[in-house]
């Protein structure tokens, strides 16, 4: 396979589960090496890029929801160095989580258990997308991010992803493209092959 994203641009990879979108995050990302082929960010080889300088220019969220038996407000502000509580709060906003949060008893003082058990699937992912948006980076990579919302939340928080990656990279890794959501290439995985749409 081979293909480019430039700078600021909106793609989506769309495609079956299985048949290799996670796996190019995963070699975006630098959870696998690359052993064959080359990955370039701005003409530089991947191999010669530290892998917490490739993470840490990433707003990421996966599949899997990583939340740690904290906070709910320490999980957001994980996301940088002394995160201050507007915010957390903001960001919170952004992902559509911040009234739930406040109509529990203790509000952002309320653990979520080991990875988020005490939270449902579509609010944990919510949670991981506040990381995300707090940490703000210049490429965001969201891998199937919305799929645990309900079909109205999706939508509206489909929407604040689009605004708030204005000007920015987006990798949007989905099974089903979002309509209200502006790509300028749609690429579909399909057996380890990516072919433009």
């Amino acid at each position: 396979m081979s293909f480019c994203i430039k700078a600021g641009e909106h793609i989506a990879l769309v495609g079956a589960t299985g048949s290799g979108k996670t796996s190019i995050v995963n070699l975006l990302m630098k959870f696998h090496e690359v052993n064959k082929g080359n990955i370039f960010i701005d003409d530089t080889n991947i191999k010669d890029i530290q892998t917490k300088d490739i993470r840490n220019s990433i707003s990421y969220v996966g599949q899997e929801c990583v939340l740690f038996n904290d906070t709910i407000f320490n999980n957001i502000a994980f996301a940088i160095d002394n995160a201050g509580e507007e915010d957390v709060f903001k960001a919170a906003k952004n992902a559509h989580i911040h009234d739930f949060i406040m109509s529990l008893p203790d509000k952002y003082n309320t653990m979520v258990g080991d990875n988020g058990l005490c939270l449902s699937g579509g609010q944990r992912q919510c949670i991981c997308l506040a990381r995300a948006f707090l940490k703000n980076s210049y490429i965001y990579i969201l891998d199937e991010s919305t799929s645990a919302l309900d079909q109205s939340l999706e939508a509206t928080v489909i929407e604040t992803i689009d605004s708030i990656c204005k000007g920015k990279t987006l990798v949007f890794i989905t099974h089903k493209l979002p309509s209200n959501m502006h790509f300028d290439s749609i690429y579909a995985v399909e057996n380890g092959i990516v072919l433009k749409r």
